[in-house]
């Protein structure tokens, strides 16, 4: 018989990690787009440059402008929506994960097939305070496969709690 002995959902670091990289992630497209045309039109225009009545730029800046706060504030609602998505529920008997934003997802693993526990804390995750557990089993090939338990704060705790329930299959 399988006992529920947790259930578990990412920080919310894990969410305001994925919102801060997608953030700067549009200010380098900005910059990749603006700066470069506002080169340009500098060493066209050399003489008689004006940023401030230059049409050319608030055309410009009237259709990035939104584009820009649009494509943010999407990426900020499906970061939001795969947050939430997340799931892992943990039994003396299996690993349970599931998620998805569009396409939903559910990954069981039983204990008994699980042969490794790794955790990763990569150097965005060092900045938010939050890591990944790694359940890896032994595959049919011979390879790892396995779960990633993505976002948790106390992921070392986590792990070893993974390690005592292993031990004890």
């Amino acid at each position: 018989m399988s006992v529920e002995i947790g259930f578990l959902k990412p920080d919310k670091n894990l969410l305001k990690k994925n919102n801060t990289i997608a953030s700067i992630f549009a200010i380098i497209y900005v910059l990749v787009i603006i700066l470069p045309l506002l080169i340009i039109d500098l060493a066209i225009n050399i003489d008689n440059f004006d940023f401030i009545t230059s049409k050319g730029w608030i055309i410009i800046g009237a259709i990035i402008g939104p584009v820009f706060i649009v494509g943010l504030s999407l990426a900020f609602i499906i970061n939001k929506k795969r947050y939430e998505a997340i799931e892992y529920h943990i039994s003396t008997k299996s690993i349970v994960v599931q998620g998805g934003f569009r396409i939903r997802s559910k990954t069981t693993i039983p204990l008994d097939n699980v042969i490794n526990v790794v955790t990763i804390q990569g150097p965005w995750d060092r900045r938010f305070g939050i890591g990944s557990v790694i359940i890896q089993t032994a595959a049919a090939s011979g390879s790892n496969v396995g779960v990633r338990l993505v976002g948790l704060a106390n992921f070392e705790e986590i792990a070893n709690q993974f390690q005592t329930l292993m031990e004890k299959q």
